[in-house]
């Protein structure tokens, strides 16, 4: 069950069978969109085997779905990115990697790059959220002497960002495996 979905449908004391749905459509909207991103929520719905009314029922317009997918999407990275940040035994680059790593899992099995700009409401502090552990690792890695300190850890955090999100398209070409392009992240973090 989606994280949002069960969230957003405890606050609002929702049925079980209401709960299930509301995560069923948002899990069938992620994998849907990424595949398609002009699906219409009546495909949507047809991929969580549920009417069309039930899924309005619960997200009253495409643009309601997307954002929750979106938001269901930060909150997995976020889970992700700070699980990693926490761990110091890893070394700070190796973290950086891994967490790399986490974020071509979720970009790529929610492609929401493809369909959605990364704007709309809460979508600034959802970001925030997943870059401060993010600056965190940095921090470390400045303080350890692996990354330049005359730039300052937002601008790493930027950098880092733009190379992942950078690479996301040529994950799902199947131009570069995830390995590699962390790899090709990394080296390009270590120049910068």
């Amino acid at each position: 069950m989606s994280e949002i979905a069960s969230a957003t449908a405890v606050s609002r004391g929702r049925r079980a069978d209401a709960v299930r749905n509301a995560s069923a459509i948002v899990d069938a909207a992620s994998r849907v969109l990424a595949e398609n991103p002009s699906a219409s929520v009546q495909d949507v719905a047809v991929a969580c085997g549920l009417h069309r009314a039930t899924v309005h029922r619960h997200f009253a317009s495409r643009d309601e779905l997307i954002h929750a997918v979106r938001i269901q999407a930060f909150r997995e990275t976020q889970v992700e990115v700070e699980r990693l940040a926490a761990d110091e035994s890893l070394a700070p680059m190796a973290a950086l990697e891994k967490i790399a790593l986490a974020l071509f899992d979720v970009g790529d099995r929610y492609r929401i790059y493809r369909f959605t700009t990364m704007l709309g409401p809460g979508i600034d502090d959802e970001r925030a959220d997943v870059h401060a552990p993010i600056a965190v690792v940095i921090k470390r890695a400045q303080k350890a002497g692996e990354l330049r300190k005359d730039i300052t850890g937002a601008m790493h955090v930027a950098a880092f960002g733009g190379l992942v999100f950078g690479m996301l398209p040529e994950i799902a070409a199947g131009t570069v495996g995830q390995k590699k392009a962390a790899r090709i992240v990394m080296s390009i973090m270590r120049g910068v």
